[in-house]
């Protein structure tokens, strides 16, 4: 299936794909997955690939950081959960040929927890989200032989984010504070489970809610005379004022008490929970999914029960189309943020959208 956003681009046949596969991520299953579902098919079409199986926690990033002849491959694939893609990502954005080389197509094999951005990719292309764990083995595998095979590719957009203590990322997915980053960082003990171990947590948090009291700020995009989201610009990423600086008079300002606020890139966190609804990969829009404390419970139950169907419509919920975003927990003061589901240290954050700084294997 081919969609209007997809391009094709020529690569050398004799190029390898460099395979990256987390034998330990989520369940466990990602060598199967390359053994079941990927192998077989590039065998078949004569793709030649360097696998390395990554044997400690930021194997990845630093051999992606490093490595002399990166360009050698016609690509890049990763076979875990979304940790190893963020590792990927961040490993090219360390390196001085950041701007030439972002866009070095990626494919994704569903080998973890909840695989959020194949998840949104799939739905996007309209894909069976099939097997065992609906992670869609197959279709994906499909994507990364027939994409790297005939160069076919869509967009990806990333975000840059910036953390109080000047560190700097990209991300695929997001960042969020709240109840998915507590959940999400607290079941790590039941990663056995997959994705469901987060529904888990959440089903004890309906009952004992936390809340944040939160300084939102967002540079919200505009709509044309269609009421269709006009996109960032490409190639012209704003300069972010300094968290001590004051933002600039056209960006909104909430400050409130919030269950969830979660800066997010894609649509779906996993197979079933469905975010940011309109959201594409390559649409040059971020999305502020906002859950505030005056949801109830009953409201929260039928959310959490029908989370393929994506925000609810009340009040206490809404899902906001920016360019750019500031985020500042005022209390408490200790907490959990998440990058792309990795814990990283908690305070405020800030970032923006960049479009179609990546590329994506398709078939």
């Amino acid at each position: 299936m081919k969609s209007e956003t997809m391009d094709e681009i020529e690569l050398e046949s004799e190029k390898p794909l460099l395979v990256f596969i987390n034998p330990k991520s989520g369940t466990g299953r990602a060598v199967t997955m390359y053994n079941k579902y990927l192998e077989p098919l590039l065998k078949d079409k004569t793709i030649k690939v360097d696998v390395i199986m990554t044997k400690y926690s930021g194997h990845a990033r630093d051999f992606i950081e490093k490595c002399p002849d990166l360009r050698k491959y016609r690509g890049l694939v990763s076979i875990s959960g979304d940790g190893l893609i963020h590792e990927i990502y961040n490993g090219l954005f360390n390196r001085p040929d950041w701007s030439q080389i972002s866009r070095m197509p990626m494919g994704l094999i569903p080998g973890g927890s909840g695989c959020a951005l194949n998840s949104s990719l799939l739905r996007q292309l309209g894909q069976v989200r099939d097997g065992s764990t609906s992670l869609g083995p197959e279709a994906s595998a499909n994507n990364v032989a027939v994409g790297a095979s005939l160069g076919r590719t869509t967009p990806l957009d990333l975000l840059e984010i910036e953390l109080e203590n000047g560190d700097t990322y990209v991300s695929f997915l997001g960042a969020t504070i709240g109840i998915v980053a507590d959940s999400d960082i607290g079941s790590e003990w039941l990663r056995c489970l997959g994705y469901l171990r987060v529904y888990l947590y959440v089903g004890t948090r309906m009952f004992f809610p936390k809340n944040y009291r939160v300084r939102l700020s967002y540079l919200p995009l505009p709509r044309d005379a269609n009421g269709q989201v006009c996109p960032a610009p490409e190639d012209t990423p704003l300069a972010l004022p300094k968290f001590s600086e004051k933002l600039p008079p056209n960006w909104v300002v909430e400050e409130g008490d919030f269950r969830l606020l979660y800066a997010i890139n894609i649509s779906l966190l996993d197979p079933v929970s469905l975010f940011a609804p309109e959201s594409k990969v390559g649409d040059g829009i971020a999305w502020i999914v906002v859950v505030r404390s005056s949801i109830t419970v009953r409201e929260t139950i039928n959310w959490t029960l029908n989370l393929q169907d994506g925000p609810i419509d009340v009040e206490a919920m809404e899902v906001i189309p920016v360019r750019a975003f500031r985020i500042e927990p005022l209390s408490p003061s200790t907490g959990i943020l998440t990058l792309d589901g990795e814990s990283v240290p908690y305070g405020k954050f800030q970032g923006q959208v960049i479009p179609k700084k990546a590329n994506l294997f398709v078939s």
